[in-house]
């Protein structure tokens, strides 16, 4: 076996002219042409079998240190017992990028703590003793309340001044910034102190994240970029978990973390379709409308199509993507669900663009394009207004040129929060209704989640109105405030609380310029920039603060104009520099890379055998409808024993628990050509992972042992031995039809008390042959079974000892599903009484809604009664514990809920049930 850079190595010393990355292009392009070859017959010349190792990004933390090279991020499960400095959590600004320390400090104590479970712990509970400490260097001018101090590297003392730690005497001080900052809120006679998250640098409150990654997120990027990949001509993947829960979850989370990179890609050929440098922003979202009818277009899809690559994960409780196109495989021709999808990918369009444009990676943010309002449109407006600055606020020395930075920065802010003027926006611009926008006039069934405390486009109010941004209020200054300071304050002294006037004067003239619009509410007015005068670019640069730690995506043709601006997410700091090429390599990966939506589904035990075989099929048919599932998340029911198709790839969410299930697991890739992509992500809190991780060559040429099993297993043998019962039973029989096919005979034999029928002839026959059956089943197993479990056995035949015995057993599971059964029956029962009554009623829209809830219980009861009766019997047993499974029964809660899908406003009465 050998390694990558065993391989690069051997290529470097036969290219000595050429540097180590030259070397490993030219590797990457051989292997790929490896790869590609093919023989005679159409077969790969060689088989090629790519294994990618990640580990988990968990309890990562960093060393306190006065050098930067040494703040490095690192698992805390790789730090020696002996600890060489003191190591904390990395917390991070969202918007600014500015980093720090996270660490718990008692009052009255200067010792921070360094145990990451503690300091965890009351992070995320929000509790005051919760500290950041900055690098005093980062933090040029504060904008929440902290104290400049001094942090030990070696003992995590923090003290006020000296040359040495007053606790250990170490030399190596590092001068910090701890936010010191608490907030007051009071829920009802209850008044609660908790930790101010506001980033000291640019102001952002609730923006702070802790640096890492988990697992389901590492997977979805090796899914979204394997999807992407044009290299990848077969976007099929099993992605394998060790327990049905991971399974359900990733399979939910894959499909929703992809889907927007399905989108933006879409956007990102859209844009290259047009070919256009510079367009307004109206022009735009007409032509970009019309390329789902223009012949050739990425968008211009069949409906069917176009709702299996682009319905958002929030839409797909609608019956039409659910049931019709999911189960039924076609849409109905009146569907209006196409059109739902077109606004909801235009809204991502918007989104992406405005109240979203800095959350991940955005087509602004790679570079691929930006809106703005124009230098040429806001210079105009800059010396019509100097003149009114220099009159009524004595700003003398003010300059057209920063004038005109301070309205573009102010306008890229507020479009950056979402306000810019939007059709669907409605009363949303005047009351700020969060709720209404995103579920009022049919929007619910398209439009995506949002909340108060969740991203949603925030205008600014001239008033007080409640979650829209607002002028400089309190004794804190906001972002407008400090925008003001850092710009305009470059040339001139501001008067004392002349900032509000001074943006009222700005408003006035950019509302004469037509560049904002105004919304009446009588908790004040509110703004939100015009559409009409925003101008999309592609042809754009990056201009950068120092040393390139915050970009800027700017039109090419107004950044020389712009160049100087302070930085719009920290504005102590200038934007000095410019760099040309701004072909970021997300920009190129969104223009090239393949467009196919990545749909996943659960594979588990807990699938209906016809839910699960249809899956299958789907899965591995060689003519896939855009609709079928491409990813399944599976348990390692998947490893052996079912037939799954061609396969070139396979995730590994955590490393398997033997070098057999990671070799079965492997095996399911290649099946098409040999050819296969395998990705292994080790869990970072797993000692057997991480063990594996470090000795990967251990694990994929270990040993693979046999399976067995344990027969001093008292559980296992219980199960054995019911079945021997059942087997010795059934040969007893002179009819077939004595052991019933379905629950519900044997349910109903139970409720009735039936003697002449399972579950009571069989109870009779274990009873009365009981001697004879348990001697011949412990014969069967000789030698490997020693006293002890021999008498934990005979107490589980003949009932005795603390545990139920096998007739107890199997009667108690019967009686329970009996009562489950006979609760849906009567709450069924009150249901159609209660419907009955409000159909005397006046039929106003409040009753016939209740009704149609009431329709839909109803309708679920039948089905689960239904669900019980259809059950074999067989797997009854095996789920009640009664006779051997692959699982074992642990001690739990069982939760039964009852769920039903909202209606859709085309869903017909009645419909809605899952």
């Amino acid at each position: 076996m050998v390694g990558y850079q065993a391989l690069e190595d051997a290529f470097a010393r036969n290219m000595p002219a050429a540097t180590r990355a030259q070397v490993a292009r030219v590797l990457d392009a051989l292997l790929v042409l490896v790869a590609w070859a093919l023989r005679e017959g159409n077969q790969p010349l060689v088989m090629l079998r790519v294994q990618l190792w990640a580990r988990e990004l968990r309890r990562m933390v960093a060393r306190l240190s006065t050098d930067p090279a040494e703040v490095r991020l690192r698992s805390e499960r790789d730090l020696p017992g002996e600890r060489d400095g003191v190591y904390l959590p990395l917390v991070q600004c969202s918007q600014c990028r500015t980093t720090g320390w996270l660490s718990r400090l008692v009052p009255g104590s200067n010792k921070l703590s360094t145990k990451l479970d503690e300091i965890y712990n009351t992070w995320f509970s929000r509790r005051p003793e919760a500290t950041r400490l900055y690098a005093a260097q980062s933090v040029t001018k504060a904008h929440v309340e902290g104290v400049s101090q001094l942090a030990c590297v070696a003992c995590g003392n923090i003290q006020q001044g000296g040359e040495s730690c007053l606790a250990c005497a170490h030399q190596e001080l590092l001068p910090v910034f701890r936010v010191t900052a608490q907030r007051t809120s009071v829920t009802g006679n209850a008044q609660y102190t908790r930790h101010d998250d506001t980033c000291p640098s640019c102001g952002e409150r609730g923006q702070l994240l802790l640096l890492g990654a988990r697992n389901a997120t590492l997977g979805s990027q090796v899914v979204e970029a394997s999807w992407a990949s044009i290299f990848n001509d077969d976007k099929k993947l099993i992605a394998f978990s060790d327990s049905v829960q991971d399974a359900a979850h990733r399979a939910g989370f894959f499909g929703a973390r992809t889907w927007l990179n399905n989108v933006r890609t879409a956007w990102a050929h859209v844009l290259d379709e047009l070919g256009v440098s510079r367009m307004s922003w109206a022009a735009f979202l007409k032509q970009a409308e019309q390329r789902f009818d223009a012949p050739g277009s990425v968008l211009n899809l069949p409906p069917a199509t176009l709702v299996a690559e682009f319905i958002a994960p929030n839409m797909t409780w609608q019956r039409h993507w659910s049931v019709e196109l999911q189960q039924k495989g076609h849409l109905p021709a009146d569907s209006r669900l196409p059109q739902r999808v077109k606004k909801r990918v235009l809204w991502q369009l918007f989104a992406d663009l405005t109240y979203l444009s800095q959350r991940g990676r955005t087509l602004e943010r790679v570079g691929k394009l930006t809106l703005s309002v124009p230098w040429t449109r806001l210079e105009p407006v800059a010396v019509g207004l100097l003149p009114a600055l220099h009159e009524h606020f004595g700003l003398r020395g003010l300059d057209i040129r920063v004038l005109t930075q301070w309205l573009w920065g102010m306008l890229t802010h507020m479009r950056r929060r979402g306000g810019v003027m939007h059709a669907e926006f409605g009363t949303y611009a005047a009351d700020g209704d969060v709720w209404h926008l995103a579920k009022g006039g049919g929007r619910a069934e398209w439009m995506p989640a949002m909340g108060d405390y969740s991203p949603h486009p925030v205008l600014l109010t001239l008033g007080t109105r409640r979650g829209f941004d607002k002028l400089g209020a309190g004794h804190r200054k906001n972002w407008y405030d400090r925008w003001a300071d850092a710009t305009l304050g470059q040339q001139v002294l501001l008067p004392t609380g002349a900032t509000p006037e001074l943006y009222r004067a700005a408003f006035d003239a950019l509302l004469a310029a037509g560049i904002l619009l105004k919304t009446p509410h009588h908790q004040g007015d509110t703004l939100a920039i015009n559409p009409d005068t925003l101008q999309v670019d592609t042809d754009v640069i990056f201009m950068t603060t120092r040393g390139s730690k915050r970009r800027l995506v700017v039109p090419r043709q107004d950044a020389e104009q712009l160049l100087g601006m302070p930085c719009l997410d920290a504005v102590e700091s200038l934007y000095e520099q410019l760099i040309p090429d701004a072909a970021d390599w997300w920009r190129s990966r969104f223009s090239r890379g393949d467009l196919r939506r990545v749909i996943a589904a659960e594979h588990t035990g807990l699938l209906a055998r016809p839910e699960r075989e249809a899956l299958e099929e789907r899965f591995k048919s060689k003519r896939p409808e855009p609709w079928y599932e491409n990813l399944l998340s599976a348990t390692p029911t998947l490893e052996m024993g079912v037939d799954i198709g061609d396969l070139s790839s396979v995730l590994l969410c955590s490393v398997p628990p033997s070098q057999a299930s990671f070799l079965q697991r492997m095996g399911r890739a290649g099946r098409r050509d040999g050819n296969a992509m395998t990705t292994t992500l080790a869990d970072g809190n797993s000692p057997h992972d991480l063990y594996f991780f470090a000795e990967t060559e251990e694990m994929m040429a270990g040993e693979v042992a046999p399976p067995g099993v344990f027969l001093q297993a008292a559980e296992v043998l219980r199960r054995q031995l019911f079945a021997f019962c059942m087997d010795d039973w059934v040969s007893s029989l002179g009819s077939d039809s004595a052991l019933p096919d379905k629950t519900s005979s044997a349910l109903d034999a139970v409720e009735q008390a039936r003697l002449d029928r399972f579950p009571h002839v069989f109870s009779e026959h274990v009873l009365t042959h009981e001697q004879r059956l348990f001697d011949s089943f412990v014969d069967m197993l000789g030698a490997d079974m020693d006293e002890t479990v021999r008498q934990r056995l005979l107490d589980f035949m003949q009932g005795q000892g603390e545990a139920d015995g096998l007739r107890t057993r199997l009667t108690k599971a019967l009686e329970e599903l009996v009562e489950e059964r006979r609760t849906y029956k009567k709450r069924k029962d009150e249901l159609d009484a209660a419907r009955g009554r409000l159909q005397q009623q006046p039929q106003d829209e409040a009753t016939q809604e209740e009704i149609s809830k009431l329709q839909r219980e109803r309708g679920k009861m039948l089905e689960l009664i239904a669900e019980i009766n259809g059950r074999d019997l067989l797997n009854t047993l095996t789920d009640a514990g009664l006779i051997p499974n692959y699982a074992f029964p642990e001690a739990g809660i069982q939760l039964k809920s009852v769920l039903w899908r909202k209606r859709a406003s085309d869903d017909v009465p009645g419909q809605g049930t899952t």
